[in-house]
């Protein structure tokens, strides 16, 4: 299959199925623009799994309609190329982490594709060995709020196998006077879902932090704790 035959099929396949019902019910969720067709996911995937099976779509494919589809505003144009990408996942390397950087250079603008990068994606490459987290260390100075919020979220992906967390929230320190919403967000989340884990180190670094950083990461942070545990870690006026 040609660049120009992909694209025809991804852009017919998009209007065809498009529903108003979707993007009113989902454009809520989403503080930035949400400009959708308004395919369903269950729709998305069938036309995924049927063009896969019948053309050779490989990562090199991918990367050159992303290069057109992700420049573009409407949802489903980023969210189709990173379901093909999945369909190739067995033949992830650097030059695919590579390529993911790049497109949160160009066209990776919400939280909803952020977010699930970080889990169906980053994962593969940490599981593979292909990066480890410090190979996000550029990321935490982007100016891509998106990309930046990146890094903690793909940072729950290993949470799991990495049992030195200190050595976590060192990397993420210079991210905790971050003036984006977005990546007060990501990091409050990593660090409720490490607190779980590790109470004591969380707490410590949530001490140091408590009159500095923006209020939303511990709103996060501390949503798991009783009510009247969280008052420790109020900023003193």
């Amino acid at each position: 299959m040609t660049k120009i035959e992909l694209l025809t099929q991804i852009e017919n396949h998009c209007i065809n199925n498009s529903n108003p019902a979707i993007v009113d019910k989902y454009k809520r969720y989403f503080k930035e623009e949400y400009d959708s067709f308004g395919v369903s996911k269950e729709v998305n995937e069938v036309f995924i799994k049927t063009i896969f099976a019948d053309n050779q779509i490989d990562i090199n494919l991918i990367d050159d309609i992303s290069k057109e589809l992700l420049l573009s505003n409407k949802y489903e144009y980023t969210s189709i190329p990173l379901l093909l990408l999945l369909k190739n996942k067995k033949h992830f390397n650097n030059n695919t982490f590579q390529m993911i950087s790049r497109w949160f250079d160009i066209g990776i603008t919400n939280w909803a594709h952020t977010d699930y990068i970080c889990s169906q994606i980053m994962d593969i490459f940490f599981k593979k060995n292909i990066i480890s987290y410090q190979d996000l260390a550029e990321w935490r100075f982007s100016d891509r709020k998106f990309k930046r919020r990146a890094v903690p979220v793909s940072l729950l992906e290993i949470k799991k196998t990495h049992k030195n967390f200190q050595e976590l929230f060192d990397f993420i320190e210079p991210m905790m006077m971050d003036k984006d919403r977005v990546v007060h967000q990501g990091i409050g989340w990593f660090l409720r879902e490490v607190w779980k884990i590790e109470p004591a180190i969380t707490e410590a670094f949530l001490l140091k932090w408590k009159d500095k950083s923006a209020r939303l990461i511990f709103q996060y942070a501390c949503e798991k704790m009783e009510k009247e545990y969280r008052v420790k870690f109020r900023r003193n006026k």
